[in-house]
């Protein structure tokens, strides 16, 4: 688990939320994971745009389509920061994306739907909309995310609510925000279409497949698996209780209880039926070992009794 955690630290410092806690805590985690691993870069959405649509600063619009865990489009309750460069302010430049997706910006005369938009899209459609202001210059990042939300339950330090600074993110990167506990063993997926996907939470390739926002994890240790048993008695060195295997055979098991196939001649095997009565069948081992009649199969819960040779 601690190599989730490692690879986790430098995911985190790409991801430019804005808020310290965050930055706090990337920086705790890079420190521990510097010897072992490179420092590698991300593309950052934001960028200053002009009315003619023209972009300048830092851009990240490659001709192709970006991937999903390097954009992010913006949601209901999430904080954008919008700043004019032409025109420094000293009232706030932050603004809560509204039930229905809008914003409500004072230079433009309606309000702005700009959910399922990038912060460039955003950008560009206020910089169309302004009119007060000619060929307006404008940065728009998002300040705090809340709309993007996946649900971690069960064995994790920190359940809950995690958030998505990402339209996906790997599913690594929201555990070591959880902390899966050291007895977590599984990862179980459930996706918003009701796929559910289990893996180990130490399957390195598996664990960094994307978790979408509704996506829902759940960390849990392998189920334990009840024992199950035979009984034997009669003539053999070690009766009692044993512990049944699939696929074990009746001369198998005599053996492992240190019967001599040669002293023992006739067993019995009693099997429970699923009405509680017990069905009997007797084996001659004479005839198994000449290759007459087949080593039977035993199953859980057989009841065997061995009887010695007469004279």
């Amino acid at each position: 688990m601690k190599h989730i955690l490692l690879l986790t630290a430098l995911y985190l410092t790409v991801l430019n939320s804005g808020t310290a806690q965050t930055q706090t805590q990337a920086r705790k985690s890079t420190e521990a994971a510097t010897r072992l691993i490179q420092q590698t870069s991300m593309p950052i959405e934001g960028s200053t745009v002009t009315a003619s649509g023209r972009n300048s600063g830092r851009s990240v619009s490659p001709s192709g389509p970006l991937p999903l865990n390097s954009i992010y489009r913006v949601g209901v309750g999430d904080v954008l920061d919008i700043r004019l460069l032409d025109l420094p302010s000293r009232e706030s430049t932050l603004f809560t994306v509204l039930k229905g997706g809008m914003i409500e910006y004072p230079l433009i005369a309606e309000p702005l739907k700009v959910e399922g938009l990038r912060t460039p899209e955003i950008a560009l459609a206020l910089a169309k909309e302004i009119r007060v202001i000619q060929a307006p210059r404008i940065t728009v990042t998002v300040r705090d995310y809340a709309s993007h939300l996946v649900n971690v339950t069960s064995l994790v330090e920190n359940p809950g609510s995690k958030i998505l600074r990402r339209e996906a993110m790997p599913a690594y990167a929201i555990l070591a925000e959880a902390l899966p506990r050291s007895d977590a063993s599984l990862v179980t997926i459930t996706r918003t279409d009701g796929k559910v996907d289990t893996v180990s939470i130490n399957d390195s390739q598996a664990m960094s497949s994307l978790v979408f926002s509704g996506d829902a994890i759940k960390v849990s240790n392998k189920p334990t698996i009840a024992k199950r048993f035979l009984y034997v008695g009669g003539d053999v060195t070690s009766p009692g209780e044993k512990e049944y295997r699939e696929g074990i055979t009746l001369t198998q098991l005599l053996l492992a209880c240190g019967s001599t196939l040669r002293t023992a001649n006739a067993v019995t095997v009693a099997r429970p039926t699923s009405n509680g009565f017990l069905t009997t069948t007797q084996y001659d081992l004479s005839m198994i070992r000449q290759g007459q009649v087949q080593d039977p199969v035993l199953e859980q819960g057989d009841r065997i009794e061995v009887m010695r040779r007469t004279q």
